[in-house]
């Protein structure tokens, strides 16, 4: 496991894990210069799924919940949110490998747009997503409510957004923010358990190549994304595949 005081990382044969201690302020002022450049030294070409995950101590009474959010909150208010949205988040997004956001006890902030970049969230039972309200952090509202909103749907994410609403876990599913709760066993176990079973007995390249069909077929025209569905089977099946059957003989 490489250490950091912000962030570690862990390699569990083709599976990369990544704990973010977003309580310091050493994560709150590194994490939007450092954080994305660290992830992709990590993350070599046989890396076949991540899972992200928060190393926060637990935080049980209401008053010791409110006065974390604050502390944090305050030290994210910088100018270097929008750097750390365009690089770190869009760095998530664009992997070409499944990503999993392990989420175990307060999720809000940067770890809940963490989270909803991640193509598939789970939760222990414990856990409590607070969303913020647009007086105290506009651009980080706008930013949390156009993500919930694709996964939510509009008027589920539009009654939600007056004030800033602390939500538990089976709320958090009714509401599709999390895809799973799990309310026994060894949480990380699960999670590390599942994705193997995602990529189990495929290649990383064959990983890759279906994670950036999904992808493509988000950001791209229908047209765009059909023509790099082809690139991608061609590179899969061998350039064999290019030539008729009489240049195949020759070769």
């Amino acid at each position: 496991m490489t250490n950091l005081e912000y962030i570690k990382w862990e390699r569990d044969e083709g599976i990369g894990i990544i704990y973010l201690n977003n309580s310091t302020e050493e994560f709150q002022t590194k994490k939007k210069i450092d954080f994305a450049d660290q992830i992709k030294q990590w993350l070599s070409d046989d890396i076949k799924g991540l899972i992200i995950t928060e190393q926060r101590k637990k935080i049980g009474a209401d008053n010791d919940i409110k006065i974390t959010v604050e502390k944090i909150s305050d030290l994210e208010k910088t100018d270097q949110n929008k750097i750390f949205q365009n690089q770190v988040i869009g760095l998530i997004e664009n992997l070409n490998i499944p990503v999993l956001a392990a989420l175990d006890g307060i999720c809000f902030g940067d770890v809940l747009q963490i989270a909803l970049a991640c193509d598939l969230r789970f939760c222990t039972a414990q856990s409590v997503f607070i969303l913020p309200g647009i007086n105290r952090n506009p651009d980080r509202f706008l930013e949390i409510i156009n993500r919930m909103e694709k996964t939510s749907g509009q008027q589920k994410t539009m009654e939600m957004s007056d004030s800033g609403v602390l939500l538990n876990s089976p709320k958090a599913f009714e509401l599709k923010i999390v895809d799973r709760v799990i309310s026994e066993g060894d949480f990380m176990n699960h999670c590390r358990e599942y994705i193997s079973g995602l990529v189990k007995n495929r290649s990383a390249k064959v990983i890759h190549s279906i994670i950036r069909s999904f992808r493509n077929n988000i950001i791209l025209e229908e047209n765009e994304a059909l023509i790099k569905d082809v690139e991608i089977f061609c590179d899969l099946a061998g350039d064999f595949t290019l030539y008729g059957p009489d240049e195949n003989a020759r070769n």
